[in-house]
């Protein structure tokens, strides 16, 4: 129990919670009020302050629930839904030089922004295409709202933000996936 303390209060230092002292930042009683891991808390910090926070909140909320690809039951495996989505991912965007694991955080944000554009009554049809729960899509939709909300009570999101000019693409992509490793430092890094 002393030394899980102690790795704690070392993480937290670590983003920037604590300061030398141990005592909470204003960076650390910003993310205390938000019911996240404090190096999510702090990524979302940082990505409030680089202009892409409704991206890292989209991951964050697509990451929360289940896997939203369905596993087809003639190969069993689990990865088939990430390839498909991956490739056609690459044919539509400019995802194809991502590492692995960018690469899995950008299909993520990709497959909800398309997700999200999708018209109520064509949404079968859009998750047959994408081979995904609707009910995992829907869960991160709810999950992605109720954190947006959390963090502009938390004075990190919200109509007070400056707006975005830049329209969506691998540069506020890679902004999102930055600000989430810039705070994973001594942690395993935000992922699958």
């Amino acid at each position: 129990p002393r030394a899980a303390l102690l790795r704690a209060l070392v993480q937290l230092h670590a983003i920037g919670a604590l300061d030398d002292g141990g005592r909470l930042t204003a960076l650390g009683s910003r993310i205390a009020t938000l019911p996240v891991e404090p190096r999510l808390g702090a990524a979302l910090a940082a990505a409030a302050e680089l202009g892409c926070l409704e991206e890292l909140a989209t991951i964050a909320a697509m990451l929360s629930g289940e896997d939203p690809f369905v596993r087809t039951p003639s190969s069993g495996n689990e990865r088939d839904g990430w390839s498909r989505a991956r490739a056609r991912l690459a044919e539509t965007q400019a995802g194809a030089d991502l590492d692995a694991g960018e690469a899995d955080h950008f299909v993520l944000l990709h497959l909800y922004q398309d997700f999200a554009l999708t018209q109520p009554s064509a949404t079968g049809a859009w998750a047959s295409k994408w081979s995904v729960h609707l009910r995992a899509m829907h869960a991160a939709r709810d999950v992605r709202a109720q954190l947006l909300a959390l963090l502009t009570r938390a004075g990190l999101g919200g109509p007070n933000r400056a707006q975005r000019t830049e329209p969506f693409g691998v540069g506020r992509a890679e902004r999102a996936r930055g600000a989430a490793d810039a705070v994973a430092g001594a942690a395993v890094p935000l992922g699958r």
